[in-house]
């Protein structure tokens, strides 16, 4: 039986994500999509507002994409019982 571990790190990035951690990264882009759309569309911001309400949006999703892809399971084959 191999045993699995989540850890975090630059080492994770070629280890695949977990269910979770894509989950939750997928939701926060929803959400951020659609704060987007609104705040796009809507008259009480003046433009400078908006475009800096959007930047803060976009980088927020860009680090949590970073982060998200840093988390790594990492399988191990068990040593117990090989020679």
């Amino acid at each position: 039986m191999t045993q699995q571990q989540t850890k975090f790190g630059l080492k994770q990035v070629n280890n695949a994500t977990p269910k979770w951690a894509q989950n939750t990264f997928n939701i926060v882009v929803a959400l951020a999509a659609t704060a987007t759309l609104i705040i796009g569309s809507t008259n009480r911001l003046t433009d400078a507002v908006k475009v800096e309400w959007l930047l803060y949006i976009s980088s927020g999703t860009y680090f949590l994409h970073y982060v998200a892809k840093m988390i790594g399971i990492e399988i191990t084959e068990p040593t117990w019982g090989k020679k």
